[in-house]
């Protein structure tokens, strides 16, 4: 599974795609202030290697996703 990360910019009620990272594998992501930047939002695209479609798999995909925030 690989990661793109997207950041967005709102004008009125429409979000754009202002920029989009590298590809990466990491198995762990750390969103924190280097994330974030001066964007107020982002999205994360979830990907196999080779582009195949995976919209088969949306199960195993979102088991493989955990989002943690700690207090």
């Amino acid at each position: 599974m690989v990661v793109e990360k997207s950041v967005f910019i709102k004008n009125g009620d429409i979000y754009t795609v202002d920029k989009r990272s590298e590809t990466f594998t990491d198995s762990e992501i750390l969103i924190d202030e280097s994330v974030w930047g001066d964007y107020e939002y982002i999205g994360f695209n979830l990907s196999e290697v080779g582009t195949p479609v995976i919209s088969d798999q949306v199960d195993l995909v979102a088991s493989n996703l955990t989002l943690f925030r700690p207090k």
